[in-house]
């Protein structure tokens, strides 16, 4: 029996979509076992995430940050929110986290 051009054979439909998970489970696993990006949020993430906070402040968290940045002319959150990854020394780090216990 000959099959007009174009139309595929039974089951192929069936082939091609096994093949299809195959390479998708293949790429999951190949992308389980990377190593994660140490980078966290980058810079760009840390200036959203201040530039979020800052509209989410009360009143008085508000003020005395438009207070403290009146050290720092011109400065906002976003923009001094990298400050703890652009000045990271030994003696700085842990100013970066805090750890929160488990339980």
């Amino acid at each position: 029996m000959s099959r007009k051009p174009g139309h595929p054979t039974p089951g192929a439909a069936r082939h091609s979509g096994a093949w299809q998970s195959a390479v998708l489970a293949a790429l999951m696993a190949a992308m389980a076992a990377a190593p994660p990006d140490a980078s966290a949020w980058g810079a760009d993430g840390h200036r959203l995430i201040a530039e979020v906070a800052q509209t989410q402040l009360s009143a008085p968290a508000r003020a005395e940050a438009d207070r403290l940045m009146t050290l720092e002319p011109g400065a906002t959150l976003a923009s001094i929110s990298t400050w703890a990854d652009e000045n990271r020394s030994a003696s700085t780090a842990s100013w970066h986290y805090v750890n929160l216990p488990r339980d």
